[in-house]
């Protein structure tokens, strides 16, 4: 179990140049990241994998993670798992985010199944879109396995679509207010339908930037704090000076001010903070230390199973 003096960030992509989704990941990247990570203090996280790694790389990644976790005395106590955030999410412009849309596959269980005997049974958490093709079945089929399922990169927001899959064990909405369009139907879209759920947490990604103060404001008050989340979603340039980073086809730019975006989007492409940053931030816009607390430690072991 994670220690008690520190924070838990269930989504973390990477940081100081590491990727839990490139093809070159190795052991000794793992056990030197995840020391990083700790000495930040996040004394426990889900080293999360994206969709690009699908559907070969992933395999090849889980076992790495799992054999760091094996031989290394840090990564046993903080990794708790992984998450997956995608492969099973929306195409569309927008909703897919920065993922790649011809990565993007059908609801797969028997997928999932090889990948938690690969890792030693590590999947904790996986972020789906609410319309991927086979939700409810493969929510009830995961949920069954102990495995949590978050709404995410998701075009479908009606109240009834999410009834049908939070009654076979949905549980949360994978960074409420991102992996969406820039433009959205005033009343008639995800973000709404997550707020106003009295039965899934919220998750979100306080770094300054993915949402506004006046916006984190509004889920503090809005959510109770029992259903709330905070998440880094820190990608691999996190940590690093400002600069450009990554291959040609997946360029980002870290700017100055902490700012992380895509090169060819020009928009966010995932997180620089680490999830001490993001408490900073909560407090800045008016969360005492219990809340933060419960947002960035007690309620993520929850969700997970982990407490």
């Amino acid at each position: 179990m994670a220690k008690s003096n520190g924070w838990i960030d269930l989504q973390v992509n990477g940081r100081y140049g590491i990727s839990f989704g490139r093809p070159d990941l190795t052991v000794e990247q793992v056990v030197t990241l995840t020391h990083k990570i700790v000495a930040e203090g996040t004394v426990g996280f889900l080293p999360t994998i994206t969709t690009v790694a699908f559907p070969n790389t992933v395999l090849r990644n889980v076992r790495i993670i799992a054999e760091a976790k094996r031989v290394d005395p840090v990564c046993a106590e903080a990794i708790l798992g992984l998450h997956f955030e995608g492969p099973f999410i929306s195409k569309e412009p927008g909703y897919v985010g920065a993922h790649n849309p011809a990565k993007v596959l059908p609801c797969d269980v028997a997928m999932m199944d090889e990948l938690q005997k690969e890792s030693g049974g590590m999947l904790k958490l996986v972020t789906i879109a609410a319309e991927a093709e086979g939700a409810e079945a493969f929510t009830e089929a995961m949920t069954a396995r102990g495995v949590t399922i978050s709404i995410g990169h998701s075009a479908e927001w009606r109240p009834e679509v999410i009834d049908r899959l939070a009654k076979k064990g949905a549980k949360a909405f994978t960074h409420l207010g991102n992996g969406i369009p820039g433009i959205l139907p005033r009343h008639q879209n995800i973000v709404w339908t997550g707020l106003s759920r009295d039965d899934m947490t919220v998750m979100f990604i306080p770094d300054g930037f993915h949402l506004p103060d006046q916006v984190l404001k509004v889920y503090l008050k809005a959510v109770p704090v029992e259903r709330l989340v905070a998440v880094s979603d820190c990608s691999y340039p996190g940590g690093l000076p400002p600069g450009e980073y990554g291959p040609a086809h997946d360029r980002s730019i870290l700017e100055p001010s902490g700012f992380l975006r895509c090169v060819n989007t020009g928009l966010l492409h995932g997180s620089s903070c680490c999830l001490a940053d993001a408490v900073k931030v909560l407090k800045r816009v008016g969360a005492s230390d219990a809340v933060c607390k419960a947002l960035a430690h007690d309620n993520p072991l929850k969700l997970i199973g982990l407490a």
